[in-house]
């Protein structure tokens, strides 16, 4: 299943729990948070929330079916939000451009 809700300005990513998505395209919102119950979106293998205001990758944990994230001009800043997404052994493709934390040397 697919769902698009990219240009809505969508504040929080809540009532999602329990859809069998493969595909998620939240592009262009105004969400700072991803909840905990993005954690049940276990069959997700792509996931595209550039252009929001997220900082914490910590419910991205278990989507161990992903493969590709795009979490361009987010507020990412923290190495270590990066290490929560080390446990996701098909992510191939991630994008990071325009963070904060391109910065960090």
């Amino acid at each position: 299943m697919e769902l698009d809700v990219s240009f809505n300005l969508i504040s929080n990513t809540r009532g999602l729990n329990g859809l069998n998505l493969r595909f998620l395209n939240m592009n262009n919102n105004e969400i700072t948070e991803i909840e905990d119950e993005f954690e049940s979106l276990t069959e997700l293998m792509i996931l595209l929330i550039n252009r929001n205001f997220i900082a914490n990758l910590e419910h991205l944990r278990k989507l161990q079916k992903l493969r590709v994230l795009d979490l361009g001009n987010n507020k990412i800043s923290a190495f270590n939000e990066i290490e929560n997404l080390q446990d996701l052994l098909f992510l191939s493709e991630i994008d990071l451009c325009h963070n904060p934390i391109q910065e960090r040397k």
